[in-house]
């Protein structure tokens, strides 16, 4: 498995209602950045594809793929790598499909995410 910084362009990523979790949806001029995860197998996506469950659907998209992470990078740091101008590469990604009174229009970011280590 390879892991590498990428931008999608003409998508964004906003905050779900009552959720900790983002949703990307459609929005021309907006850039969304994140990771570019290759060679997973199709076993891995079917996985993926129940842990999303009917709010998201498996589209393909371009993206701009920026170059590789380290695995010991956090995602502050690989946000700060994605400058420049990369390889527009085809790939997958999980879009929105749910109902979109469920969004807030706010940027989501790790920031948003609440961990609960209790048990």
């Amino acid at each position: 498995m390879v892991l590498n910084s990428a931008i999608l362009h003409n998508y964004k990523r906003n905050r779900v209602k009552d959720a900790q979790y983002p949703a990307i949806v459609e929005s021309p001029g907006s850039t969304t950045e994140g990771i570019l995860i290759e060679g997973l197998s199709i076993f891995d996506l079917k996985h993926m594809d129940y842990y999303e469950g009917l709010e998201f659907n498996r589209v393909r998209v371009q993206v701009e793929k920026l170059g590789p992470i380290k695995v010991k990078d956090n995602f502050e740091q690989i946000l700060t790598k994605c400058e420049g101008k990369g390889e527009i590469v085809s790939t997958e990604c999980y879009i929105w499909v749910d109902s979109p009174d469920r969004l807030i229009d706010q940027d989501w970011d790790l920031g948003c995410l609440e961990l609960d280590y209790t048990l």
